[in-house]
Parts: structure tokens; C-alpha cells; sequence
């Protein structure tokens, strides 16, 4: 070995070692993007090579064992430039164990993670759904037909601890120009229903922290005008607990939500008669403003929620204070 100082390198047998290191870096360079090439024309010609059908069953089985539910899809497009995704039309997802549709949507496109998608896994980074409806239901027992048995208190439900991690594997999540149908169908003195229309919702989950950034607004047309309501705030482990991914040990989902709701030009006999008994005063009348701050968490049974610095205008009477409903 010696030295070169015309080169300015070390040389051992008429070889450069300088070079011998940048080939090493050069083969090694070749080899990843040998193989990231193979990953992609395997996926370009994945349709031709096993057919549309078997693309579309792949990608829908693997979303209907993501949230536990059953799934009907007009078609299923794979994406692959710029970003891999997956674009889906006329999307409905159904009630667990029921035909009943939960949510259902124009267009769903979700961006995928390519090292997973390798391993015949289907996982996604970011979300966007278009004109969607969801449907709220509470039968008449008073289970919800979204995350009904962690709800009521009945213990860890497997489905939904899968499909909390697989949603705080997306790192966005954003719904546009949606509908949401609310159906209580547990009140005695009848079937109660609230549609709100022009939903806007963003979801960001911030995985290092172990929490994620809610925004949602809506807009309900009554008697009284165009109401609107919006919410904002953080959902988070409830309890200083850590949200398990893909947890298999049967451990509750326990979260918990703090942030700040408001509602203008509310129709308060509208409102009244959806939460509250029947018949409703007649001399209950007006419309209200609000702002609160709310936070919802697990209780003893269910959920709580308790709102806190409350301002409230009522034609001309003004409120404040505080409020808790379990």
C-alpha cells in the first residue's frame, strides 16, 4: 500500500481504495433500485398476469380484514405514479353482521406504503374520501352500530382494536362535501333522526405523540335557516395509555377527546325534540348560539362528556357555566 500524492489516495496493488468504495456504493445503489423496479412492474403487470378479478378480491379482502367489515365496491383502480394508491368508486361499507349500510361514498382514494404492499399487505398512509353518507344508528336495545361493544362497557371488542390501529396507521385522513345521518331508534316515545349536510372533516395523527388533531364542521337546513356546528380538538390514549397497534391481547381501546365545539343559529326546538322527551313545550322557541369547551372520556359505563366554560345566547338571554352527561 502506498500513498499518491498526484492521486491523493491510498493505493494497495494498483487499486484504489477510495474507488473500490464507491463501486461497493454503486452495486449496492443498482441492487435496491433493481429490486424497487421489480416490485413495480410485478405491480403494473399484476392485472394482466392474474386478472382484474384477482386484484380487485385482493385489495377488497384485505380492506374488509382491516376494519372488520363487509365491503361493496363498483371498481377498484391500483394507481401507481406518482404515489401508489388505491382509487374506489362507489364504495358502502356495511354494519357489522348486518346489511345495513354504514358509510357509503362517491370516491375513496387511499395512498398505500410500498415496503407493506411487498408483503401482500394492504396499508394505508393517507385517505381521502368524496361525498361520503354516514349513518349513525342506535337500535333499540341502545347499541350503536359504531364501536358499540367498547361503547356500552362491554368489554374489549377484537374488530375494533383492529381497526383503531389500522386508522392510526394513516397519517391523514380527510372527508369532503360529506352527509351525516344520525337514527335513535331506543327511545320509547319514537324513532328520532338529524341530518347534517356540507360535512367537512380532516383527521391528522401525529404517531410519535400518540395522538391525532380532529376538525369537523357541518351544517343542518330547518325551520329556522341554516344551522352550523364544528368541533375541534385532540384525541388521545385516555388514562396516560399507550394506543397498542394492531394489539392482539384482547386490551380495551380507551380513548378520550378534549377540544372546543360551537353551534350557530341552532334551532333550539329541533334540537330539544331530538334529545330530549316528547311532546316538546310549544312555548320552546328560538334559536342559539354556542361555545363550549368539551371533553369526552371513558366512564363507569360508556362514555362522559363534560363541557366546560360554556357561553350560550338565547335570542336575548345569555348563559354560561358548565354541563356533564354520561
Amino acid at each position: 500500500m502506498r500513498y499518491s500524492q498526484k492521486r491523493g489516495e491510498f493505493t494497495h496493488r494498483g487499486r484504489s481504495i477510495q474507488g473500490a468504495g464507491v463501486v461497493r456504493t454503486r452495486v449496492a445503489v443498482a441492487l435496491m433500485v433493481i429490486l424497487l423496479i421489480g416490485g413495480v412492474g410485478f405491480l403494473m403487470f399484476s392485472t394482466s398476469l392474474t386478472g382484474d378479478d384477482y386484484v380487485k378480491d385482493f385489495f377488497l379482502q384485505q380492506l374488509e380484514q382491516s376494519i372488520g367489515r363487509k365491503i361493496d365496491v363498483h371498481r377498484i383502480k391500483l394507481v401507481l405514479f406518482p404515489r401508489i394508491r388505491l382509487e374506489l368508486t362507489q364504495v358502502a361499507i356495511h354494519d357489522r353482521n348486518s346489511d345495513d349500510v354504514l358509510l357509503s361514498a362517491k370516491k375513496l382514494d387511499l395512498v398505500l406504503r410500498f415496503l407493506p404492499l411487498l408483503r401482500k399487505q394492504v396499508v394505508g398512509k393517507r385517505l381521502l374520501i368524496e361525498e361520503p353518507t354516514l349513518t349513525l344508528r342506535r337500535d333499540r336495545s341502545g347499541h350503536w352500530n359504531l364501536f358499540d361493544q367498547v361503547a356500552q362497557g362491554k368489554g374489549a371488542d377484537p374488530d375494533a382494536i383492529q381497526t383503531v390501529g389500522r386508522i392510526f396507521h394513516i397519517r391523514e385522513a380527510t372527508l369532503v362535501n360529506g352527509t351525516l345521518v344520525i337514527i335513535d331508534e331506543s327511545r320509547p316515545d319514537g324513532t328520532r333522526s338529524m341530518t347534517f349536510e356540507s360535512v367537512e372533516a380532516s383527521l391528522v395523527v401525529k404517531e410519535e405523540q400518540r395522538q391525532a388533531d380532529l376538525r369537523v364542521s357541518a351544517g343542518h337546513a330547518g325551520d329556522k335557516g341554516l344551522s352550523a356546528v364544528s368541533l375541534a380538538g385532540t384525541i388521545s390514549a385516555a388514562q396516560r395509555q399507550t394506543l397498542a397497534i394492531d394489539n392482539p391481547s384482547g386490551l380495551p381501546v380507551t380513548l378520550q377527546f378534549e377540544g372546543i365545539f360551537e353551534a350557530a343559529n341552532l334551532n333550539l326546538r329541533e334540537a330539544a325534540d331530538f334529545l330530549g322527551p316528547r311532546p316538546v313545550p310549544d312555548q320552546l322557541q328560538g334559536v342559539l348560539n354556542m361555545r363550549s369547551q368539551v371533553r369526552a372520556m371513558p366512564g363507569v359505563a360508556g362514555y362522559d362528556v363534560v363541557l366546560s366554560d360554556l357561553s350560550a345566547s338565547l335570542d336575548q338571554l345569555k348563559l354560561s357555566g358548565q354541563a356533564s352527561l354520561s
